[in-house]
């Protein structure tokens, strides 16, 4: 066979180059679609841990709010023996151990309260609280500021 008479076939199939190229594109998109899952999961539990906490804020403030209609008189001391607290220079923490892991509040309660005019409002009590996870992110907290009438 002579050397002029030698023709390449062409081939039909994909070089390797390619096939790596390609193998790049697909697992760089992979780790994209993974690392946004993970983001939207954390996020969402963050969600869900903000709404649980809510629900045990509110859950807290109506349990209040049912003691000093039971005692007007004495309002916030029974606040004291409903819930197991710490006293803490900057207000009461609550434990709410019915969720795992256990949720924190801070209740501060304000015993004066004033209109815009600097005149106190009588019976009502601004009260500021803070719930958050035990072992969460401090940015996982929920901070509800809320008014309580008491001697009604």
């Amino acid at each position: 066979m002579n050397r002029r008479q030698f023709v390449a076939h062409e081939s039909s199939g994909f070089t390797l180059i390619e096939v790596l190229l390609a193998m790049i594109i697909i697992s760089v998109s992979a780790v994209a679609v993974l690392m946004w899952q993970k983001t939207s999961w954390s996020q969402t539990s963050s969600t869900n841990r903000l709404m649980v906490a809510g629900q045990i804020v509110e859950k807290q403030i109506e349990k209040q709010r049912m003691a000093i209609a039971r005692d007007p008189v004495d309002s916030f001391a029974a606040f004291k023996t409903a819930y197991s607290y710490t006293n803490n220079s900057s207000g009461v923490i609550v434990v709410d151990s019915t969720v795992s892991p256990p949720v924190l509040v801070r209740w501060i309660v304000y015993d004066t309260l004033h209109d815009p005019n600097l005149h106190a409002i009588r019976n009502v009590c601004k009260v500021n609280l803070t719930a958050w996870w035990t072992g969460c992110k401090p940015t996982d907290s929920l901070q509800v500021e809320t008014r309580i009438a008491k001697n009604f």
